[in-house]
């Protein structure tokens, strides 16, 4: 809590950006997993609470405060988190000394309760993906760990739906994470997106003819009836479709 008060106070007054920097711990805090957070989201999420939240409490971001609580919060690679547990227990308010405690619970009844969930985490996404795509694709070796970084923080705290319908590419994400599966970070992104959208699985049997098809045989079983499961859109004529069972192209879901 003393940390917290340095950090956010001059003596009995908060900073400039003193408020909206406790705003933005607050998210962190409650919000995310783990209470970790790529610092790109984080700092998008910063931009879009500033002009609603100053309307309300009349102090906006000031770049030299927020920055100095991102020089706290600095953890592993650009993934940001507490550098100690104690300071999520100031930030939920509680403990009868907490000297931050009446300004935590009026940000969260006026504002964060309202709009963090359904609004300002979602919409931190669009401008954090789309700044760290532009920078990844401008240098794949140096901006590797940021982009790990975020699509990490990404699929732990969002679905991969509600992802899509923010304009992130899901294929991207699994794309390079797939290069990059030697890392932890990509392998647990990997394992996630694979679990919600698992790859199609294509089989191919020898070609005797022109016949595809598309079935529903379940190729788990010992005997498949193949003569029975073929849709055909061929030239073939009578006599070579009873042997047409030998040469099948089939694109289905191996069950």
């Amino acid at each position: 809590a003393l940390i917290l008060q340095r950090l956010l106070k001059d003596g009995p007054n908060y900073k400039p950006g003193g408020l909206h920097s406790l705003a933005c711990m607050i998210f962190l805090s409650d919000y995310m997993r783990d209470r970790r957070c790529s610092e790109m989201l984080y700092r998008s999420f910063a931009d879009e609470i500033e002009e609603d939240f100053a309307r309300i409490f009349d102090d906006k971001q000031n770049h030299s405060t927020f920055n100095q609580m991102i020089v706290y919060l600095s953890g592993e690679g650009t993934t940001i988190g507490f550098p100690h547990d104690t300071w999520a227990d100031v930030l939920q308010g509680t403990g009868r000394n907490n000297p931050l405690r009446a300004d935590i619970q009026t940000i969260k009844l006026k504002f964060a309760d309202k709009k963090y969930e359904d609004v300002y985490k979602k919409q931190a996404v669009t401008g954090a993906w789309d700044t760290t795509v532009s920078r990844y694709n401008k240098n794949i070796i140096r901006e590797k760990d940021a982009f790990l970084s975020m699509v990490d923080t990404l699929t732990y705290n969002y679905t991969l739906s509600d992802l899509e319908k923010l304009g992130v590419d899901v294929e991207m994400m699994r794309e390079v994470s797939s290069l990059n599966s030697d890392l932890p970070i990509a392998a647990r992104v990997l394992s996630r997106i694979q679990a919600a959208r698992p790859t199609q699985v294509t089989q191919i049997i020898n070609i005797q003819h022109s016949v595809i098809s598309k079935s529903t045989l379940e190729f788990s079983k010992d005997n498949v009836n193949v003569e029975s499961s073929v849709i055909t859109d061929s030239e073939l004529d009578e006599e070579d479709l009873k042997t047409a069972k030998h040469s099948l192209v089939v694109d289905s879901k191996k069950k």
